[in-house]
């Protein structure tokens, strides 16, 4: 090759170090955008906001420390929290349901071992709420939480109770529905195996926050 051709094709700046700098700046832009799909930090809510929950009807809590990891909140306090991109557990329940009675006890425990605080849409904390359609802004939470519902034969998203539902940063993340499947019949006692087993899903569903 011709020298002086070879020192022109190396100034030239269309030549290998043109190339080499394109190279790095894309390499740059690359790990930014890598950076930027990174998951961000979570942020709870502030549980202190809100005022404790009356479980005292719930008979599935073992005792007081159990129901201290309970706050009432309603759908407005839910839309805030989403609105603020805020984390938190919701159960959707009420004491007289005996599938709600049946989750209680496990969920708190798992909520304790994961070390958060549960909010609770108690879903007949009005007593002139005869059915979940009754409560205040339930079209708000059918809104909010629609893609996640089941829905009737009509396809309308309806909420059935107990449901429970993981939100980061104000999205769902996980949702658990009723207590376990093959539990069928929340008068029967649950079995070890079934317990650890419904403990070890509520775990996993935690650890979606994070």
């Amino acid at each position: 090759m011709d020298v002086r051709e070879d020192i022109a094709f190396a100034g030239d700046p269309r030549g290998h170090g043109s190339v080499f700098i394109s190279c790095m700046i894309a390499a740059a832009i690359a790990v930014a955008l890598c950076a930027g799909c990174q998951a961000a930090p979570m942020k709870s809510a502030d549980m202190g906001a809100y005022p404790a929950a009356d479980m005292s009807e719930f008979s599935g809590l073992a005792d007081q420390a159990d129901e201290a990891l309970f706050v009432d909140v309603d759908v407005a306090d839910i839309a805030r929290m989403m609105d603020a991109r805020e984390s938190f557990v919701l159960l959707c329940a009420y004491a007289d349901c005996p599938w709600c009675e049946a989750l209680i006890g496990p969920l708190a425990q798992a909520a304790r071992d994961a070390g958060w605080t549960v909010a609770l849409l108690d879903t007949r904390k009005d007593p002139s709420w005869q059915s979940n359609l009754d409560i205040d802004g339930y079209d708000e939470f059918v809104a909010r939480f629609g893609d996640w519902l089941e829905a009737d034969d009509n396809g309308t998203p309806h909420l059935y109770v107990p449901d429970l539902y993981f939100v980061r940063n104000g999205q769902v993340v996980a949702r658990h529905d009723g207590v376990l499947e093959g539990y069928d019949d929340p008068d029967v006692p649950m079995t070890d195996d079934q317990r650890t087993e419904l403990l070890q899903k509520l775990s996993d569903e935690f650890a979606t926050l994070h």
